[in-house]
């Protein structure tokens, strides 16, 4: 990492992350090692699968229905729109990112890629204009319901699908969905960015203006593959295997048996924590030295050891995983996730369970290059198919901002996808929203009825009031 990352970027990180990157620039954390060799490969030859993309190769080779990783992006488009000129677009966008044109195989028992010259992609038109607002509503949420819970073909393709609903002259609602192995959350705003370039192009009838890609995600999985067994990530593996050494799933209360085999079957529930209360966060974090993150994911850590009733909790998140200023504009699957383990000590007051937090947070952070799927095959070999390995509740900070077409005449607004599916028991994700939080909870419909994850939040939220309003309190007086 280095300084040429711009600013728009790392605003766009997750907090914890932009902290990291913040060290890393200043000199306070190691720099990932950069091995040489991150060239263009030879698109001729068998080009292995990215660390990140083998997991969800196996997964869906497993069962190629699911529809647990799909990605998809949702927005409402307000203004006149050019729908050939979108479509055109489109067919632009494929062709200047590879992972929009790859598909997937295997090879003598590997996984592999292949780039395709050229791939189709159509935009499906669907026009609800005519319809009253509850109708055409009702209408919109089943078009989405349908695309999201369709499976992706990944050894035929296409990875991208496009969806285009019309709901008025000057109002759109666009669904990019792509399937995980080619994408992630960085990807799909670089994905936005470059489709209204090309649109606002495509309009004028001109050439886009898009800088030039000399690299893309085959040749980092070339290289990323080449050096599996670097020193560093031995060392790395060496800290994972003490920090998890005996780590257990914390078993929530839940309304049904866990199935023997997990379905992914998912919901999503919604709830805000309100300015004043994030005003409180963000003045301990500042206090205690910690980011607004660590301060919540030590109030999870409290309420799930109290929910579970035990004192050793691990829960993920994930990281950015582009380390090198050539990820920057690169689309493709780079998230990783770490496990962040804690013990809940209730005789301690929060404080204290804080600053173990932000050194967890650090550790892990620093040790974050070791794949996710390596941990799991050196770590939890004996999977147990009931549930995800190492982690079953991952929590997120997002502060994702607002896209705006350059030039093209259209306002874009951030849309919730419909949830179908849950790659875990409980997925929060906290993301900041006019001074406040909103907060996402996917979980598993198996395990957990809607009401019961609605007074989880509930919960989270009065702890946070209680955490701060007596931060020095013993944590048994305040759960």
């Amino acid at each position: 990492m280095n300084s040429s990352i711009s600013q728009d970027r790392l605003d766009a990180l997750p907090e914890h992350v932009r902290e990291l990157v913040r060290r890393q620039l200043a000199g306070g954390v190691e720099r990932t090692t950069e091995r040489d060799g991150l060239v263009p490969v030879d698109r001729g030859r068998i080009v292995p699968q990215a660390s990140a993309q083998q997991r969800l190769w196996f997964l869906h080779e497993l069962d190629p229905n699911s529809v647990e990783y799909g990605a998809p992006k949702v927005l409402r488009l307000t203004g006149r729109l050019d729908a050939d000129a979108l479509a055109h677009a489109v067919r632009a966008l494929v062709q200047r990112h590879e992972p929009l044109r790859t598909t997937f195989a295997t090879q003598d028992g590997v996984g592999v890629q292949v780039v395709h010259a050229s791939a189709e992609a159509p935009v499906v038109r669907i026009d609800l204009g005519d319809h009253d607002r509850e109708r055409a509503g009702a209408e919109l949420d089943g078009v989405l319901r349908s695309e999201v819970g369709r499976p992706f073909d990944l050894e035929n393709g296409p990875l991208l699908r496009v969806v285009l609903v019309r709901l008025a002259a000057d109002e759109h609602v666009l669904m990019l969905n792509t399937h995980h192995i080619v994408s992630d959350g960085w990807s799909m705003a670089l994905l936005v960015d470059d489709l209204m370039a090309l649109y606002a192009a495509a309009v004028r009838g001109a050439e886009p203006s898009l800088p030039e890609l000399p690299l893309q995600y085959v040749d980092y999985a070339a290289w990323e593959q080449s050096g599996q067994d670097d020193s560093r990530q031995r060392g790395q593996l060496d800290y994972w295997r003490k920090q998890l050494d005996g780590l257990t799933p914390a078993e929530l209360p839940t309304d049904r048996p866990r199935p023997a085999i997990r379905s992914g079957r998912g919901a999503l529930h919604v709830f805000d924590v309100d300015r004043d209360l994030v005003a409180a966060l963000r003045e301990m974090s500042r206090r205690e030295g910690a980011t607004v993150f660590t301060v919540l994911v030590a109030a999870t850590r409290v309420l799930l050891a109290h929910y579970s009733g035990s004192q050793d909790i691990g829960v993920g998140t994930v990281t950015s995983g582009r380390g090198r200023p050539e990820l920057e504009r690169m689309v493709g699957v780079f998230i990783n996730t770490v496990v962040l383990r804690g013990q809940v000590d209730e005789t301690l007051p929060f404080t204290a369970l804080l600053a173990r937090e932000r050194q967890t947070m650090w550790d892990a952070l620093a040790n974050q290059d070791v794949p996710f799927q390596r941990l799991v095959s050196v770590l939890s070999p004996d999977r147990d198919h009931s549930r995800p390995p190492l982690v079953q509740v991952m929590i997120n900070y997002q502060n994702a901002p607002s896209h705006a077409a350059r030039g093209a005449g259209l306002h874009l607004e951030d849309v919730v996808p419909p949830v179908v599916s849950a790659n875990l028991d409980l997925g929060i994700d906290f993301y900041e929203r006019d001074g406040g939080l909103r907060t996402y909870v996917e979980y598993n419909t198996d395990l957990f009825d809607g009401g019961t994850i609605a007074r989880l939040g509930q919960h989270l939220h009065t702890l946070l009031r209680s955490l701060l309003d007596h931060p020095t309190q013993p944590l048994r007086t305040l759960t």
